[in-house]
């Protein structure tokens, strides 16, 4: 069964996805143009979070469930 994410905040959120982008034993979320550049990045616009690529302009408008829902 896929993991359910909870309802979180905004900041919350953030919180969350810089965990798993500072986990070890994880995939980080990669820019969908170019897997070799940098992690991407969580950002707050307005009520909501997008991740953003550092290299470029790629913005992905959705984090997975499974990074909402980590213990981690």
């Amino acid at each position: 069964m896929l993991p359910v994410a909870p309802k979180l905040t905004v900041d919350q959120k953030i919180k969350k996805i810089q965990k798993w982008q500072s986990c070890t034993w994880v995939h980080h979320l990669t820019c969908g143009k170019d897997s070799n550049h940098g992690d991407l990045t969580p950002k707050k616009e307005g009520d909501k979070v997008v991740l953003c690529c550092p290299d470029c302009d790629y913005v992905q408008n959705s984090v997975p469930d499974v990074v909402l829902a980590s213990t981690l």
